[in-house]
């Protein structure tokens, strides 16, 4: 009886962390996915392109500027859990694809953010670059999965669109 008591104390803490651990990330992941679509909804007229040249560009403008933003994104702990065992036997860890999209998205959106603060319409030559700064921790024998991306481009003011878009129709 003592033994599976020791068992069960043993066991319902993980098993609550992890219930816990689950219902927070994706709580928290929901919201940020919804706020995303909010904002981008927001700056949606504002073109981002990874050409190198300037499509459109207003001679009347100000100059172009450079911008850029830097995010970093953590796993949950389910999500950190389930890709350790995926991790063991090897292959792609799908839960992390996600950190991936919220992290190039809300990167995105500060540069159009930034553009729009500036009075600008247009992003050209975006950079996405990415990094892992999470990591194993032997000491505490945890595994924290993190995500850097770093978002830069051109900013400027494009000219008016509405000739382009006449000639293109005739």
């Amino acid at each position: 009886m003592e033994a599976l008591f020791g068992l069960a104390f043993a066991v319902l803490p993980a098993l609550f962390l992890l219930g816990l651990g689950t219902f927070m990330g994706r709580s928290i992941e929901r919201k940020h996915f919804a706020d995303l679509k909010r904002r981008e909804a927001a700056v949606s007229h504002i073109l981002a392109t990874q050409m190198k040249t300037f499509h459109q560009p207003n001679s009347q403008a100000s100059p172009p500027m450079m911008l850029v933003s830097e995010v970093v994104i953590s796993s949950d702990y389910l999500k950190s859990f389930v890709g350790a065992i995926q991790n063991f036997f090897g292959g792609e860890i799908y839960g992390f694809q996600t950190l991936l999209e919220r992290a190039r998205r809300e990167a995105l959106l500060r540069i159009k953010e930034q553009a729009l603060e500036r009075g600008c319409d247009a992003i050209c030559c975006v950079r996405l670059n990415t990094a892992e700064i999470g990591g194993h921790d032997p000491a505490q024998k945890k595994t924290i999965v993190m995500v850097s991306l770093l978002a830069s481009g051109t900013a400027y003011r494009r000219g008016s669109v509405e000739p382009v878009l006449a000639e293109a129709v005739t």
